[in-house]
């Protein structure tokens, strides 16, 4: 399923984001193997006219993923789209994959947390802070799949995904990379040039997109009792190193006292032109009403003994990957400052 536009058919608009990941051309595979679908998921009546299909899955990976915008136009797609598949799948008997996000674990304000408590595949809610639309939303679509699983016997799965990164086979990097809510953060301290010493301990993970595929669909197959899944890769890399390399690779980020980094950040806040930048480390910054927030530590320990099970293991990051990626970032003007800074 495709949306066309003004521009382009779903024919082209697939063959286009197909050619520029693969060099290949799709359409000859169009009849056979691929049938392209131009329809919404937004709009339930579309959906009613694929029933007549013999469709036995459903992969929800359509999501807008701005943190922010006005109207409703992410609870229209996150949550109302996602509602609209759940209905269709349980109409048709299909089941749904709901491609969702670890962000929405993703931090809570200290004192709301027990003692070492680690949210896992098990957790949805317990606190934690859903304050952005795209995390809320995120939350809600889970709620309302795992809801319909319980009430209505929904064949699905939920695939929590983290930091989606380069292609390990050739370091290809998605073509809308701001949308790229970890690269982000290390855009904004990029551009902010320096770093709290007090936030160097900690980690990032680089999932590469080609591995998060192959899981995806490996998950897809397991039995109705395995539900959640977190797919991100499990070695973390502290944000010292990164920064380090990115120093490296001629973006300096200096480290600094926690008063002189509150200084920083206070200044490009003032800024129009680079405060969208920042929006991605809030969690790192203290809140304005004066209650710490903590970034939540991540496990993945279930899903990957699944994983283990079925023959998947993560590959391994390497520093020449990472500087990889930071070189197709560069190419993509992802850290140009006539168009952000």
């Amino acid at each position: 399923m495709v949306r066309s536009n003004n521009i382009m058919s779903a024919e082209d608009r697939l063959a286009y984001m197909y050619f520029y990941y693969f060099d290949t051309a799709i359409k000859t595979m169009y009849g056979s193997r691929i049938k392209v679908v131009d329809a919404d998921i937004t709009n339930a009546e579309e959906l009613e006219e694929l029933e007549k299909q013999d469709i036995n899955t459903v992969i929800n990976c359509a999501a807008v993923v701005k943190h922010f915008a006005a109207g409703t136009i992410i609870e229209d797609v996150n949550v109302g789209g996602a509602q609209n598949l759940i209905d269709f799948c349980l109409r048709t008997g299909a089941a749904l994959i709901q491609t969702s996000t670890m962000s929405v674990l993703n931090s809570a304000y200290k004192e709301d947390l027990a003692e070492g408590f680690v949210p896992d595949e098990q957790a949805l809610y317990f606190g934690q802070i859903l304050d952005n639309k795209y995390i809320h939303s995120k939350f809600l679509a889970e709620r309302a799949v795992l809801e319909a699983a319980a009430a209505k016997g929904l064949h699905a799965k939920i695939m929590r995904l983290g930091n989606h990164a380069a292609r390990h086979s050739d370091g290809e990097f998605q073509i809308n990379s701001d949308n790229n809510s970890a690269m982000g953060r290390i855009k904004a301290f990029a551009m902010l040039g320096c770093a709290a010493y007090d936030q160097l301990d900690n980690t990032m993970e680089f999932s590469p997109i080609d591995a998060v595929a192959k899981a995806i669909v490996l998950l897809s197959a397991t039995p109705d009792e395995c539900r959640v899944f977190h797919v991100f890769n499990d070695q973390q890399i502290s944000l010292c190193s990164i920064f380090s390399e990115l120093t490296k690779c001629g973006y300096p980020i200096s480290f600094v006292e926690r008063d002189e980094f509150a200084r920083v950040f206070a200044e490009a806040q003032n800024d129009p032109a680079k405060a969208r930048t920042l929006t991605s480390i809030m969690a790192y910054v203290q809140s304005a009403g004066g209650r710490e927030i903590v970034r939540l530590n991540r496990t993945c320990a279930y899903t990957l003994q699944i994983l283990y099970r079925l023959g998947f293991s993560w590959p391994f990051t390497t520093w020449d990957y990472i500087s990889r990626f930071v070189e197709a970032l560069t190419g993509l003007g992802f850290f140009s400052e006539e168009d952000e800074f």
